[in-house]
């Protein structure tokens, strides 16, 4: 289908890129992430990446309407990126930045109020406690300075002992190293969610909304196969919220 080749082009060109995503300044001053920052977390990229996945179309009913204007924008982002190859990495770090601020701009006049909640919900249930250094829920949970300032040392050191866990690249233990990945992501999850205070814990489940029951499919870009087709690795929706 075109929606899925136009996508499946759009992010592969973009995640080529060595764009590193900033968060917000913190009292620890600027944060890097790895990757878009925006709504839609990194787990799963932003909400164009979200958008991609056939549960999460589903869940949010578009139409066929809206299907058209997402695959426009998709067409517009690779012709930025063409267009991105003549520049220097200053300027193509700001173009890119630029790309995903009209973005998420369309998306906000695309989407319905309730559409652009859910996703929004959807994205930060793929998150989990990580989602605690967007801007948007800091806000809504009220996260005082402090707990700002903790919640990024945790994440800071989760990175670094993540890139310690793969160093050498886990040459003939793949599956190993995956099992550890995931459990480091979850030990991180669970110190971030103690960060918090019980009414700001209720609050983050209240933030989240229901939860999304669909199935994600990762990338997979060989072959062919996109998400939602048959050879996607598939995992279970959520957890950590």
């Amino acid at each position: 289908m075109r929606w899925f080749r136009n996508a499946l082009v759009a992010v592969a060109l973009i995640a080529s890129v060595p764009l590193v995503g900033f968060a917000q300044d913190g009292p620890g001053g600027p944060r890097r992430g790895g990757g878009d920052r925006g709504f839609g977390g990194p787990r799963f990229g932003g909400p164009v990446m979200l958008l991609m996945q056939e549960s999460v179309r589903k869940e949010l009913n578009l139409a066929q309407e809206q299907l058209d204007k997402l695959t426009e924008l998709l067409d517009e982002q690779r012709e930025a990126f063409e267009e991105s190859r003549e520049l220097s990495q200053e300027e193509r770090r700001a173009a890119f930045e630029d790309m995903r601020k009209k973005t998420n701009d369309m998306l906000a006049q695309l989407l319905s109020g309730d559409q652009l909640k859910r996703i929004k919900q959807i994205g930060w249930q793929q998150q989990g406690p990580q989602a605690f250094s967007d801007p948007e829920v800091a806000q809504a949970l009220a996260l005082t300075d402090e707990q700002q300032q903790k919640i990024a040392e945790i994440e800071e050191e989760s990175r670094a002992a993540m890139r310690k866990l793969f160093e050498g690249g886990g040459e003939g233990n793949r599956e190993g190293m995956r099992a550890k990945a995931e459990e480091l992501r979850k030990q991180t999850g669970e110190r971030l969610l103690a960060v918090l205070t019980e009414p700001q814990q209720e609050s983050w489940k209240s933030l989240v909304g229901e939860p999304f029951k669909g199935e994600m499919r990762r990338p997979g870009f060989g072959g062919g196969q996109g998400f939602g087709r048959p050879g996607g690795r598939a995992r279970r929706n959520n957890s950590d919220n």
